[in-house]
């Protein structure tokens, strides 16, 4: 059992490479930047797999699923990604691999009522 469900989830962020940057000529400070995908696959295919966990969680703990209700997302696309042990990627002998980061935004919403009615309500 997880310490946090899908009813948990406020927002999620999906940051995809969108383009393949290479140098132009022997300049360093001119850059071609070529777009290569519109995020629209990504961003369907996330809508399904919130879609499919909110229906699992839902069934199981109120019966019959409302589709409109599922956690808010957005797919963010962006030129390169500054990972964790200082490395930017794609390079441009890389160029072909996609690359993805998720960002969470979670709240425990019993305990943020809690909080704010021992602190402000009393």
């Amino acid at each position: 059992q997880s310490l946090f469900s899908v009813k948990d989830i406020l927002n999620v962020r999906l940051y995809y490479t969108a383009a393949s940057v290479s140098k132009v000529g022997e300049s360093e400070s001119e850059a071609k930047v070529e777009y290569l995908d519109d995020g629209s696959h990504l961003r369907s295919q996330l809508h399904s797999v919130l879609r499919l966990k909110s229906a699992l969680y839902h069934q199981e703990k109120h019966g019959p699923y409302d589709a409109s209700n599922i956690p808010a997302y957005t797919v963010v696309p962006v030129l390169g990604m500054h990972l964790s042990f200082g490395e930017e990627t794609p390079q441009v002998e890389n160029g072909g691999i996609p690359l993805l980061a998720i960002q969470v935004f979670m709240c425990d919403m019993l305990r943020t009522e809690a909080e704010l009615w021992i602190r402000y309500n009393r």
